[in-house]
């Protein structure tokens, strides 16, 4: 297996993660009292946790995008840095600010499956994109070839002008 095949399979792994823990916010009041710590500060509004679910099904889609056009360096560094939003997000709030229950599973499982996408695509990345550049070559055709950017100083006024041009195997 090589490190595409890898991390494709992991991006699906932690698609399916997203998507239970966002119906899981969207399941009821419960949810929103067993993710939130409420010590001393009353009730928490399960609108918190339906932010929360449509933040994770972004990043479901967001993934579902990278997994499907996986050859977009962009896409990929937009997944990286909204990941790492919320590796900041969920460990300010369960250890700066306690407002999240760090003992809560879904928050745990959450965290520590995107720290693991942070470091694996972070070690994976120089492989993703090996051998995935465009390589300039002559490009054959019926005993003709194809000859990329041939000087033609012959012109005049546009000498030192590169062109493409057509010419045979007996002129080469």
């Amino acid at each position: 297996m090589d490190a595409r095949s890898v991390i494709r399979g992991w991006f699906t792994i932690t698609i399916v993660q997203l998507l239970g823990t966002a119906f899981q916010c969207l399941d009821s009041k419960l949810t929103a009292e067993r993710v939130f710590s409420v010590a001393g500060r009353g009730q928490v509004s399960p609108l918190y946790c339906r932010l929360l679910a449509t933040w994770y099904v972004m990043l479901a889609v967001l993934r579902l995008v990278a997994v499907v056009a996986f050859d977009s360096r962009p896409v990929h560094l937009i997944n990286l840095s909204l990941i790492a939003v919320t590796v900041g997000y969920f460990a300010m709030e369960a250890f700066i600010f306690r407002t999240v229950d760090i003992a809560n599973v879904a928050v745990a499982t959450n965290l520590m499956m995107s720290v693991v996408t942070l470091v694996l695509v972070a070690i994976c990345w120089q492989y993703l994109w090996k051998g995935s550049e465009p390589v300039e070559r002559n490009r054959t055709s019926r005993g003709k070839t194809i000859g990329v950017g041939k000087e033609f100083s012959e012109f005049g006024p546009f000498s030192g002008v590169t062109r493409t041009t057509l010419t045979t195997k007996k002129d080469l």
